[in-house]
């Protein structure tokens, strides 16, 4: 599982500045805090009694 969010990290690190050149920043921006907006809605889907998951 580590190996997987390693090889993501490494293809989102390489992938991104070709990405920020080609679409406006205001799309790039726009498109993190969506993502960030998945996330916290996710989080908020977690059971208080059990817990974050620890990987």
């Amino acid at each position: 599982m580590a190996a997987a969010r390693a090889v993501a990290l490494i293809v989102a690190s390489s992938l991104t500045p070709a990405l920020a050149r080609r679409i406006r920043p205001g799309y790039v921006v726009g498109g993190a805090l969506l993502v960030s907006v998945v996330g916290y809605v996710l989080i908020t889907q977690v059971d208080s009694g059990g817990g974050l998951p620890s990987w």
